[in-house]
């Protein structure tokens, strides 16, 4: 009779449990590791993402700033050049004698004409050129306005006998190469020119406005009523 061999068979069982676990645990170190991984690089997505949000808007942010001052700068220079010119702008008070017709007998009292002289001595035309008189304490219209064009500023080799400038209806706008604007105002007693200026308006070549009175400069807006 042959005895069944009685060696216990548990070193065996327990190591392939062992093996079976250990694989389990492998797995899970190994799934574990995998979402750690997609955590972490979903982490460091979305902070580079948002590293490259916020480069993006100091970016954007130094773009606009670069622009604005670039834009001040700009629009510093143009208010220079616009002042600049504006002062070029020269206005002259004169008078010029009033003689009577000589079938009319002379005036109660003596008499004159206020007149005023507008030339643009600036690199741009300047338009709309308008121009009053202050006298007596009141602000009122000149009677006639003569534009002296580029024509008076021709070489007389430009001008020979038989050359004449084209006639037409006198123009509001001046160009450097005109001889200038002259405004000439009705017959009035010498008494109440005493203290007389001219008010003259135009526009530059930007749109803006401007006044001169008694020597100063000024911007104006659109539609503003003449003061003393």
């Amino acid at each position: 009779m042959i005895l069944a061999d009685a060696t216990p068979q548990w070193p065996a069982d327990w190591t392939a449990v062992g093996t079976v676990a250990l694989a389990a645990v492998t797995v899970a170190a190994i799934i574990t590791t995998i979402v750690i991984t997609v955590q972490d690089r979903k982490r460091a997505d979305k902070q580079l993402a948002g590293e490259r949000a916020a480069a993006d808007k100091r970016l954007a942010d130094e773009i606009r700033a670069a622009d604005e001052r670039l834009r001040q700068e700009r629009q510093g220079y143009q208010d220079q050049e616009q002042w600049a010119e504006a002062y070029l702008v020269q206005v002259t008070r004169a008078r010029r004698s009033y003689y009577p017709p000589t079938n009319q007998p002379p005036p109660d009292e003596p008499v004159d004409h206020a007149v005023a002289i507008v030339v643009n001595h600036g690199r741009y035309t300047i338009t709309r050129v308008e121009a009053r008189l202050y006298a007596s304490g009141n602000v009122t219209s000149y009677k006639t306005t003569e534009h002296l064009s580029s024509w008076f500023n021709l070489p007389e080799p430009l001008r020979p006998q038989g050359i004449w400038e084209a006639e037409g209806a006198p123009s509001n706008n001046l160009t450097p190469m005109d001889l200038g604007l002259r405004y000439t105002s009705d017959v009035l007693a010498k008494r109440l020119l005493t203290g007389n200026y001219p008010i003259v308006r135009w526009t530059d070549r930007w749109g803006q406005q401007w006044e001169h009175k008694q020597g100063v400069v000024r911007k104006m807006t659109e539609g503003e009523e003449w003061h003393a």
